[in-house]
């Protein structure tokens, strides 16, 4: 769930600019170089409180009892969550957050048009379980919304998140904020 959480995040805050595949040199494979360079230029989320919701639409994990898959729905269920993004962040390459998936990740699409953003990412666990991540939705420097999906490949069998993610600017940080 961290994951998808600092992808959205990334993806939402990091990809505004050109249009279409970030395919530079066109051989079909969309490194993360190719993302970086693409999204060099963009526009800088701004500094402050951000509060982000989101709603766990599906959740269907091998293994995960109900009273959790109920409890993780609860957790997320119209709960605003407020974060502090500091200005020294809002500068930060964007690449910092991908290098946070421990460089397990690679992209299988990325496309952007206006302030638009389609992308796919496959990601790799250190058990050998697979997880490939979509993400769909719309960013501006103040606000983002986000569709994900997460199909899950794992030795307990095939699980599925889905989720819908929801953040804006809304003034200065007061220090109530997580992070």
């Amino acid at each position: 769930m961290r994951t998808m959480i600092l992808m959205t995040g990334c993806l939402a805050l990091v990809a505004c600019g050109e249009s279409g595949s970030v395919d530079a040199d066109g051989d079909g494979t969309i490194t993360n170089d190719e993302v970086m360079a693409a999204t060099a230029d963009m526009a800088k989320p701004v500094p402050g409180r951000w509060e982000v919701t989101t709603e766990v639409i599906e959740m269907n994990i091998p293994g995960m009892p109900p009273e959790m898959k109920d409890l993780a729905k609860t957790m997320f269920a119209g709960a605003g969550i407020n974060y502090c993004l500091t200005a020294e962040e809002a500068e930060q390459d964007p690449e910092a957050l991908w290098k946070e998936t421990n460089g397990d990740c690679s992209w299988e699409t990325f496309e952007m048009d206006g302030d638009s953003v389609n992308a796919k990412a496959v990601c790799k666990g250190q058990g050998g379980e697979t997880m490939r991540m979509t993400m769909s939705g719309t960013h501006t420097p103040t606000s983002y919304s986000s569709d994900n999906e997460m199909q899950m490949q794992t030795p307990q069998g095939d699980g599925l998140i889905k989720m819908h993610v929801e953040g804006r600017h809304v003034g200065e940080c007061d220090g109530s904020e997580m992070g």
